[in-house]
């Protein structure tokens, strides 16, 4: 229900809920060479949720 979004959006800091394109942001990250020196993180995608 919307009111139940609406009430998960207030406490994401980032201030909505995160899309494919915020998730394909992070992939297309990790696999271009400037990620060349990247291993074994852990990437939250989450709008700093758990902050």
């Amino acid at each position: 229900p919307p009111e139940e979004l609406a009430g998960m959006t207030k406490r994401i800091p980032a201030g909505y809920i995160g899309t494919v394109d915020d998730t394909v942001a992070a992939v297309r990250y990790l696999l271009s060479d400037e990620a060349r020196y990247v291993n074994g993180a852990n990437i939250q995608i989450s709008g700093a949720w758990g902050v």
